[in-house]
């Protein structure tokens, strides 16, 4: 199409494009799609003498071409008119685009409404209606996690699935997955798009749209730069615009437009901005629909659990006053030889002090989800604490680092001395810890080889403290990972799937965090991040 006068018009030389051509042929404006002899003959035919062709600009950005032909020539004043005429076909034309994408907006809201229930489907309804509503190619969300971890949730693009999938299968470039996660704390993510928009926003930057013309910017340092070129050519990518969306100041995510134009007005910006806050309103919404139904469904839980302890503590309490009798008639056995009686003697009376501390056991369970004070709580302490609970024949103390447990795994301690205190009861945390370490020790007893525990703390540079529970077991399957946390969702046929979700309610009930991290048959980690108290306000408890 280089000789075709409407192309060049708008190509322009040196990539500045024309404010109107005139041509005498009229076989310049058909060119190359009807033969020159053929455009030639109409010319004669209808006493065509010239063709003008008038680019219309909306903000600097070509949207059309005016195209007329005359049996006169051009005057000055017919092209100010033509050209008068171009801009009221572009203000039209912006009126009515700025109308479709505020319909679409409004569409999109109630959309992403009926999906409040599944946050991973409200994203994807996003990113489709930003590339078919407001006119772009390509369209991803990615959130950001509490580990610092950027995964990419949703993307869509102008092209059949299959012909992405196969151009994603071919170059090796995925736009979503674990393929694309991006670790904002490793060093070699921080010169990527993603690392760049999130940090304009954390230091409040002017501008929050970052725009490259590299598709390579988007994938650094996860696919080779030669890979990304190519793939950018074949899709006719120009730019990748990312900026993030934020609520009440927090950096959710980063939404990211790719376009097969190199430039963003101010409007288009303003309304991707838009979008974006729907994106944060959205997340909030699921995320507060899912906490409140996490909530209703342990609420339930803990009502069969009361009612079933309630029944099994009465029917245990008329079971030891039973045995407690039983223990009594041996007072009166008085036809056993005296060494027996001695026996039975020290056996009644050992029995008795563990029927006194069962009946012990039984009263507090009477009342089974008594509230437990919040206390300044030693981390340390507390994971001492729950390994000489899951191994009472251990004596573990505080500075040891490697301690074997002679049932096949060896823990390793990498404590930090002195961190400061976390406010809460220390006995929940034992039970936070217990979780953790019996889950990890059942992975272990699944694979051949010797086990090994790792147990670490550490305070961040946020001023949280970091507990790491490390194992070399059999690890979690990656399409299990994002479900680990569920209610009622268990590995185990056994399992009830109520101990890692009631874990991870309790930590963030505490401000805190908790991230996981596994490879399939390698092990698995997790990570537990716990706000801490001032130190002058501590009075140290022991765990």
């Amino acid at each position: 199409y280089r000789n075709n006068i409407s192309a060049r018009s708008v190509t322009g030389q040196n990539g500045r494009v024309e404010k109107f051509l005139i041509t005498e042929k009229l076989s310049d404006l058909f060119s190359p799609v009807v033969p020159a002899t053929f455009a030639d003959m109409v010319q004669k035919m209808t006493g065509i003498r010239h063709i003008i062709a008038l680019p219309f600009f909306i903000e600097g950005q070509v949207v059309g071409n005016l195209l007329v032909a005359t049996r006169d020539h051009f005057s000055q004043r017919d092209i100010d008119f033509l050209t008068a005429f171009g801009q009221q076909a572009a203000n039209a034309i912006q009126s009515q685009r700025r109308l479709d994408q505020m319909q679409a907006l409004e569409r999109t809201v109630l959309d992403l409404q009926s999906h409040l229930t599944d946050e991973t489907l409200m994203l994807q309804t996003l990113v489709k209606a930003i590339v078919q509503k407001l006119n772009y190619f390509g369209a991803a969300v990615g959130t950001l996690e509490a580990d610092e971890k950027f995964p990419l949730r949703a993307y869509f693009f102008d092209l059949a699935p299959d012909a992405l999938a196969k151009l994603e299968a071919q170059g090796g470039i995925y736009f979503a997955g674990p393929q694309t996660t991006n670790d904002l704390r490793d060093p070699r993510f921080q010169t990527n798009l993603t690392y760049h928009a999130i940090q304009a926003a954390r230091h409040n930057a002017e501008n929050r749209f970052l725009l490259s013309g590299s598709l390579y910017d988007f994938f650094r340092p996860l696919v080779n730069k030669d890979i990304c070129d190519r793939l950018q050519r074949s899709l006719g990518i120009r730019g990748v615009l990312a900026f993030p969306f934020f609520l009440e100041g927090e950096v959710l995510g980063n939404i990211y437009v790719f376009s097969r134009s190199p430039y963003f007005s101010d409007h288009d910006k303003a309304m991707l901005s838009a979008f974006g806050q729907q994106a944060a309103i959205g997340i909030r919404n699921s995320r507060l629909y899912r906490k409140a139904e996490d909530q209703r469904q342990i609420a339930q839980t803990l009502a069969r659990l009361a009612f079933s302890a309630s029944a099994y503590v009465h029917t245990l309490r008329n079971h030891v006053g039973a045995f407690g009798n039983y223990l009594m008639l041996a007072e009166h056995i008085q036809d056993l030889p005296p060494e027996q009686r001695h026996e039975v003697e020290e056996i009644r009376v050992n029995v008795g002090d563990l029927i006194d501390q069962t009946a012990h056991i039984l009263d507090n369970l009477h009342q089974p989800w008594r509230q437990k004070a919040d206390v300044p709580t030693d981390v340390n302490q507390a994971l001492y604490a729950t390994v000489n609970k899951i191994y009472p024949n251990l004596v573990v103390e505080a500075g040891q680092t490697v301690v074997d447990s002679q049932v096949g795994v060896a823990l390793i301690f990498e404590l930090s001395p002195d961190l400061p205190c976390v406010n809460t009861s220390p006995e929940m945390l034992i039970e936070v810890f217990s979780i953790l370490l019996n889950n990890a020790i059942d992975s272990i007893k699944e694979t051949a080889r010797r086990g090994m525990l790792w147990l670490s703390t550490r305070l961040d540079s946020a001023g949280y403290i970091v507990v790491t529970v490390r194992d070399n077991g059999r690890g979690i399957r990656p399409e299990n990972l994002n479900h680990i946390f569920e209610m009622g969702w268990s590995t185990r046929e056994e399992g009830m799937g109520f101990g890692l979700f009631w874990l991870k309610d309790f930590v963030e009930g505490l401000g805190g965090a908790i991230m996981v991290d596994s490879k399939y048959q390698q092990g698995a980690t997790f990570s537990i991040r716990l706000p801490v108290i001032q130190p002058e306000t501590v009075t140290q408890v022991e765990a």
